[in-house]
């Protein structure tokens, strides 16, 4: 709190400063106007010019675009052996993905959503009240670790949770909200500072197409960048930020039981822990991803834990979106590449560059 207080006093003698009298004459006065510099009055505000250089806009964009792909990341709990480099290089190229295509992470925030909010329902069916997004969030980014006397622990999500909890192998963690918020690491001052920059920004590029100014490539690409980034950001509200510590959940009961005992459910090797059999679900999406993944392996780019089983939930499990959320992606995506289209019939230096604007806008859309 005192570094946040110190950086708020910082950004209001830097305000103060920008308020601080500029010398400029007297135009109101009768006198004559003096020659020597020390005769002038001051004022507090002095209009900024209209025009803007390429590096304004170059610079404008790049810090929002940046505020929003590093500010909205909520990723999942690092295992116990990651390093501070291991999880500063995923949260980089998360970022990177973000830059590259805000929807992908859009429909990543999506379908946890999708997730924990079913989590909560079938929680609440259960009798256990007390389950709340939050906790759905928690449990999904490996906040709730399984220790059995026969194995390794091993990460939990929220369904494993729940059919470990009516199984009677353990009791229902009952963590409360201001436990899990204790955990989370959000910067709230770095979130407030990138919501009022993009609002500002919105509010500059809709205020310069009403009065027939031009607006750049990059800034409508940046405005596009931010229609992603606020359904981000509101997927991932309850989502914890930079937590470290998972809670440990104990039981008496071996892993090879709980194995048995799922009979035909449980289908041998796993992917990632031996309760894969429980909430796995492969999509077409998940399986798009993993081929892309498998093509990255090959050239050594790994980001998945390597030894069997999984000390950590990836960062991008693609979690079923379907239904109306379904619906809601894909409406978003539209409005997304609905935005370039935007400068159609906009000036560009060449026919080339118009028409290279106007292959990929429709591509998007594709």
């Amino acid at each position: 709190m005192l570094s946040h207080a110190r950086l708020v006093s910082f950004i209001l003698a830097l305000l103060v400063a920008s308020l601080n009298a500029l010398p400029i004459s007297d135009v109101d006065s009768a006198e004559p106007l003096a020659t020597n510099t020390t005769d002038t009055l001051s004022v507090g505000w002095v209009s900024s010019s209209p025009t803007r250089g390429t590096v304004d806009i170059i610079w404008t964009c790049t810090i929002t675009m940046f505020l929003c792909s590093w500010s909205v990341q909520c990723m999942q709990i690092p295992g116990k052996e990651d390093s501070r480099f291991d999880i500063i290089w995923r949260r980089c190229w998360l970022t990177a993905l973000c830059a590259l295509g805000p929807e992908f992470t859009f429909q990543l925030a999506l379908g946890e959503w999708a997730s924990a909010r079913q989590s909560v329902n079938d929680f609440h069916a259960s009798g256990l009240s007390h389950w709340s997004m939050k906790h759905a969030f928690f449990a999904d980014s490996g906040g709730f670790f399984l220790c059995t006397p026969d194995f390794k622990p091993i990460p939990i999500d929220a369904k494993q949770l729940l059919y470990l909890v009516n199984r009677k192998y353990i009791e229902c963690p009952m963590l409360s909200k201001k436990m899990i918020d204790d955990k989370n690491k959000m910067d709230v001052l770095l979130r407030f500072l990138t919501i009022a920059q993009t609002i500002w920004f919105i509010a500059t590029v809709i205020a310069r197409h009403e009065q027939g100014l031009v607006v750049t490539g990059m800034e409508v690409t940046t405005a596009a960048f931010i229609l992603c980034s606020f359904g981000t950001t509101f997927c991932w509200w309850h989502k914890g930020a930079d937590v470290v510590m998972p809670e440990m959940l104990t039981t008496t009961v071996t892993m090879v039981d709980i194995l048995k005992n799922a009979g035909n459910d449980w289908a041998g090797p796993y992917h990632r822990t031996p309760l894969d059999f429980i909430s796995r679900v492969e999509w077409h999406w998940s399986l798009y991803w993993k081929h892309w993944i498998n093509i990255l392996r090959k050239m050594h780019i790994v980001f998945a834990p390597a030894a069997l089983p999984h000390d950590r939930f990836e960062n991008t499990i693609w979690r079923e979106v379907k239904g109306r959320l379904l619906t809601v992606f894909i409406i978003v995506s539209f409005a997304y590449s609905a935005v370039f289209v935007t400068l159609w019939n906009s000036h560009f230096p060449t026919s080339a560059e118009r028409l290279l604007w106007r292959l990929s806008s429709l591509h998007l859309r594709m």
